[in-house]
């Protein structure tokens, strides 16, 4: 049976940064989810994301290909598509993934695991990366360097949308590492990877 990890986390809360981490560890596999969001600077094909256009999502929407979905009205007005494929996991194996999901991500992945006649906490194990507003402002800025108008509105964007989709999960998933300085990422590190030696230890006996 797979394991599945789950980061839950705002705008810019260091999520990717464990998620990142995570993979540099052997038996690990990353979830990758599906977009049609435009790729941005630094990311690459089937890395962040696997990134498809207008036409392709929509087909594979049409064609219930996903696992989980979920579209976001972003402030230039186009509407980006997020989600899991079927195809991103294989639960008959004994391998352990890892997926950074939204609140509403992570309920219909459970659901999903469920509907294949396996128990949602025995295969997923959630964590949820809690940063203060400040920080996650300090971030953003920081990581988008010079900003156009409609680059700030896309920041404000996403923080309204976290208070609606993502800060709820705080009191859903199962264990809450703060990263407010690089010291909580390496004891959130440190202990995410205590736990799934943990689990590579259960899958080879």
């Amino acid at each position: 049976m797979a394991r599945i990890l789950t980061i839950t986390g705002a705008s810019s809360s260091g999520k990717d940064a464990i998620f990142s981490r995570l993979l540099n560890k052997t038996n690990i596999y990353p979830i990758i989810s599906t977009t049609n969001r435009p790729m941005r600077q630094g990311e690459e094909q089937g890395v962040q994301y696997n990134f498809v256009n207008n036409n392709e999502i929509e087909y594979m929407l049409d064609n219930n290909e996903f696992i989980e979905s979920r579209e976001y009205k972003v402030a230039s007005g186009q509407t980006w598509y997020y989600g899991i494929t079927k195809n991103a996991i294989d639960l008959n194996s004994r391998k352990i993934y890892v997926v950074i999901v939204d609140l509403q991500g992570l309920k219909q992945l459970e659901k999903y695991i469920e509907e294949q006649g396996l128990k949602k906490d025995k295969t997923i194990f959630s964590i949820y990366i809690k940063t203060s507003a400040q920080e996650r402002l300090k971030r953003s800025l920081n990581r988008e360097g010079n900003l156009t108008d409609g680059q700030c509105n896309e920041i404000a964007r996403r923080y309204l949308d976290d208070n609606i989709n993502v800060i709820s999960a705080e009191s859903y998933c199962k264990e809450i590492f703060y990263n407010e300085k690089l010291e909580d990422l390496d004891y959130s590190d440190r202990w995410i990877k205590t736990e799934i030696n943990r689990w590579i230890k259960d899958t080879e006996e």
